[in-house]
């Protein structure tokens, strides 16, 4: 049980794959298609996975109202199971066997979601964190993203006004991390509205990753309860 627990917690859990079918019909061929990728945090942390004070309304609702993919195996550390989530291939094939350099760099030969949905004719985004390369030839816009939106060498201390790439160009911004990246998604989203072709868009966050760095706001509702973990809760 501990060792169990001890792989969950330096995994990811993949908060939600979720299916927006479009407005044809509940069952259209091209559904749209949105994943969401948290980071390091725990199976448990979540409401609907019986957390005893942790809300979560929004997650619970994608929980509700989302297709769910339970039996996927992950890899001990971050890249490799973003690696795996992304071309199928376990850390060996996709040549991600760390989370360092250059052991992140995912193999150039193999093929990606955001690749093979792009051939069938979708608009495909990724916002968040990448740490699978940023070098010529390994960035999100090069592996199959028509759009990409993340923070130079995946540098997780960079919580408010992050510098940011946009398609591998420097971009300046303004706010909480998180938010600015779920803002960016929504706003993509919003205009894929009013077009025929589906979308796929990724978007994975450097939360709850350490530094514990978060507004007050969403703190203070666990500090009576966890003292010096509030930060991560509030993540």
């Amino acid at each position: 049980l501990d060792f169990y627990l001890m792989i969950m917690k330096f995994l990811y859990t993949i908060t939600c794959v979720l299916f927006l079918f479009s407005m044809t019909g509940a069952f259209a061929a091209r559904p749209n298609i949105i994943v969401i990728l948290t980071d390091d945090q725990g199976y448990g942390e979540m409401g609907r996975h019986g957390h005893p004070f942790l809300v979560t309304p929004n997650m619970d609702r994608l929980y509700d109202e989302s297709v769910r993919l339970t039996d996927f195996s992950v890899s001990p550390t971050c890249a490799p199971t973003r690696a795996a989530l992304l071309t199928g291939m376990q850390e060996l094939n996709s040549g991600v066997t760390h989370t360092l350099m250059p052991r992140r760099l995912m193999n150039r030969e193999m093929t990606t979601l955001p690749q093979v949905l792009s051939e069938a004719g979708y608009a495909t985004a990724q916002f968040g964190k990448w740490h699978l390369g940023q070098s010529e030839g390994y960035r999100p816009d090069q592996r199959g993203f028509d759009s990409s939106l993340t923070v130079p060498d995946d540098n997780q201390r960079s919580h408010y006004d992050p510098e940011l790439l946009r398609n591998g160009e420097p971009v300046t911004s303004k706010g909480y991390r998180t938010d600015i990246f779920f803002d960016e998604a929504m706003q993509w989203i919003e205009k894929r509205g009013n077009e025929e072709a589906p979308f796929f868009c990724y978007l994975a966050t450097y939360n709850a990753h350490g530094p514990l760095v978060v507004p007050e706001e969403y703190a203070a509702p666990y500090q009576e309860t966890v003292g010096d973990y509030a930060n991560y809760y509030g993540m």
